[in-house]
């Protein structure tokens, strides 16, 4: 890291990608789930589909289990970024 107050760090995160990428017409899972998602809210029924369709299972790996799209699943997912 720079020893500078002058220079500023950005990343770029996409996930859960239920939320960041929900509806999006260019993802097939996105199109087939189709739901709006908030924040904070319950993203259990994304898992449920993700259970049903296992080739989209290993892509969403990281979220796919999490029962809540929330700060504590921020936390998690951005822990090894701090």
């Amino acid at each position: 890291m720079a020893d500078d107050p002058f220079v500023c760090y950005n990343f770029h995160y996409f996930e859960p990608q239920v939320f960041t990428h929900q509806q999006a017409e260019f993802l097939e899972e996105m199109r087939e789930f189709y739901r709006e998602v908030g924040y904070p809210d319950d993203i259990s029924d994304f898992g449920a589909y993700l259970g049903e369709h296992e080739n989209w299972k290993r892509k969403h790996a990281l979220t796919g289990e999490e029962p809540k799209n929330d700060r504590a699943l921020m936390e998690k997912l951005l822990s090894h970024a701090f």
